[in-house]
């Protein structure tokens, strides 16, 4: 047994992790100085930068609350590691008289790595025409996700331009010629796996292939090029006033 100076007693230290967490918790001890807990560990995972949610519960509230009066490794940011260690205050959380058993248990989740925003770089130009090629480059998420790149015109998704893309911040796209012409298109990326997680371009638009003044040129040409056709009541020049 392990007695406080005024009487208190703590009788058993049963340490419980359950069968997911052994894999990841290890070294699981405490010491009693005699008015402080000191319980060490180590928490091992294979991605480093991932942090943990670490609390310690005791039986005194049959696990109900999260242990206050503690210093140390456990909270909302823990990193893997060995030589964690937690200090827990025991007089200050247990009742004076309290004379029973104990059990401490502690407790991890994973914290969700945040995810850095995708950002679209502006495009050089706010007009492209058909069958040109548009080199744009976007910034945010890792390396290994996978994009969706859309296109949308109006805040409605007319196409799909790539899916399962690597995101590798870059992308050419070549206009399609049966693309309709009209502008408020938009260029939307957004992460396959997250779909909140989006950024989209300013708003641009396509153009025809060849401008419709250059189209009509030859065509006016070609009634005087015609054999044997006369072409009257052509609108001469006009007098001045």
């Amino acid at each position: 047994m392990i007695k406080f100076t005024h009487g208190l007693v703590i009788a058993i230290w049963l340490f419980t992790i359950s069968a997911a967490q052994a894999q990841t918790v290890e070294n699981f001890l405490p010491s009693f100085d005699g008015d402080k807990v000191t319980i060490r560990y180590d928490l091992k995972y294979e991605d480093a930068t991932q942090q943990f949610a670490v609390s310690f519960y005791s039986s005194h509230d049959n696990y109900t609350h999260p242990l206050r009066s503690l210093t140390g490794d456990y909270g909302n940011n823990i990193f893997p590691g060995k030589g964690k260690q937690v200090v827990w205050d025991v007089k200050s959380e247990l009742p004076a008289n309290f004379d029973q058993e104990v059990n401490i248990r502690i407790r991890f989740t994973k914290v969700e790595k945040p995810r850095p925003k995708l950002a679209m770089s502006p495009f050089q130009k706010t007009s492209f025409r058909k069958g040109k090629t548009v080199d744009f480059t976007w910034s945010g998420g890792a390396s290994g996700e996978k994009i969706t790149i859309e296109l949308l015109k109006n805040g409605e998704v007319e196409s799909t331009i790539a899916e399962g893309h690597a995101n590798s911040h870059t992308f050419s796209w070549i206009i399609p010629k049966k693309r309709r012409s009209g502008k408020g298109y938009i260029v939307r990326i957004s992460n396959a796996a997250n779909t909140a997680e989006f950024a989209m371009s300013e708003p641009f638009a396509i153009k025809a292939t060849v401008p419709l003044g250059v189209k009509l040129l030859p065509l006016a040409g070609l009634a005087f090029l015609i054999p044997g056709e006369k072409v009257e009541n052509l609108p001469g020049p006009l007098d001045p006033d």
